[in-house]
């Protein structure tokens, strides 16, 4: 069994895998993930997991995994590079899609400026590292 939030995977698969089309649909594949495994779980003992809290921290789970995008994956990214991948099996779709550039670019900034729940959950995790 891995360590770590049970989103991550779900963050990366949906962040490097979708179709540009699909891009807008993320919450919505998200949010019937987060479903299912709430009926899965329901008749299981011993099972202590806020399926709504988890759902909350997908945001920033999605965030960090940005964080890596932006400072590593994109560090050499430029078109040239891009329109050479771009029917390419391998580079994931966040590096051979300006549709990706522009979708992972404008959820990061309406998450980190725009939503308050976002902000108040970044300002607790502030307070508590200091």
């Amino acid at each position: 069994v891995g360590k770590g939030h049970p989103l991550q995977d779900v963050a990366y698969a949906l962040t490097t895998s979708l179709d540009a089309e699909l891009l807008d649909e993320m919450d919505y594949f998200v949010d019937s993930y987060t479903c299912c495994l709430e009926m899965a779980l329901a008749n299981k003992k011993n099972m202590d997991i806020d399926i709504k809290e988890m759902r909350l921290e997908y945001d920033l789970i999605w965030l960090d995994y940005v964080r890596v995008i932006v400072t590593g994956l994109w560090k050499n990214l430029d078109p040239e590079r891009m329109k050479r991948y771009q029917n390419t099996v391998g580079p994931s779709m966040i590096n051979r899609s300006f549709d990706h550039v522009k979708f992972i670019t404008k959820r990061a900034h309406h998450l980190l400026f725009e939503n308050r729940d976002i902000a108040d959950k970044l300002r607790l995790i502030e307070i508590e590292m200091d």
